[in-house]
């Protein structure tokens, strides 16, 4: 959108390189993410995973326009999937009992890493940017605890 707002050819430019450098990156990302994936297939001591916290749902989900504008609770999902195995794991939660703050997405995060078998040697994970999620020091402490 920056891009097609923009009027000057050089700011143009810069806004054009930043977004390839960006889809560079993300193909890296994404073949990276790929290769992990299949030495964990292949190698029975390596886990891959990938976590994110999903859209926060409305509960309840009423599709009335008098409900619209109710109070309604946001319910949360955290998902972590084992690449290797294709096996799921959602942490439901609604705003009653929690955010969905660091403290929340590492205490799921931990609780699902903390029965992983001693056969296992190496752990990759993946997972979006969200500083203030999973990108902080609370996650690298929990992550520094469980090793």
């Amino acid at each position: 959108m920056k891009i097609k707002v923009e009027e000057t050819y050089e700011q143009k430019k810069i806004l054009q390189e930043e977004l390839n450098n960006h889809l560079v990156s993300a193909d890296l990302a994404y073949e990276s993410k790929r290769v992990d994936k299949i030495m964990a297939i292949n190698d029975p001591t390596i886990k891959c995973y990938t976590f994110n916290l999903q859209q926060c749902l409305p509960t309840p989900d009423l599709h009335t326009s008098v409900a619209f504008y109710k109070r309604l609770y946001w319910t949360f999902n955290l998902t972590i999937i084992d690449l290797s195995s294709k096996t799921t794991t959602c942490y439901l939660w609604h705003e009653s009992i929690a955010k969905r703050r660091v403290n929340e997405i590492a205490s799921c995060v931990f609780k699902e890493f903390i029965n992983l078998s001693d056969t296992i040697e190496t752990v990759i994970l993946y997972s979006d940017t969200c500083a203030s999620q999973n990108k902080n020091s609370h996650v690298f402490v929990m992550f520094t605890y469980l090793l």
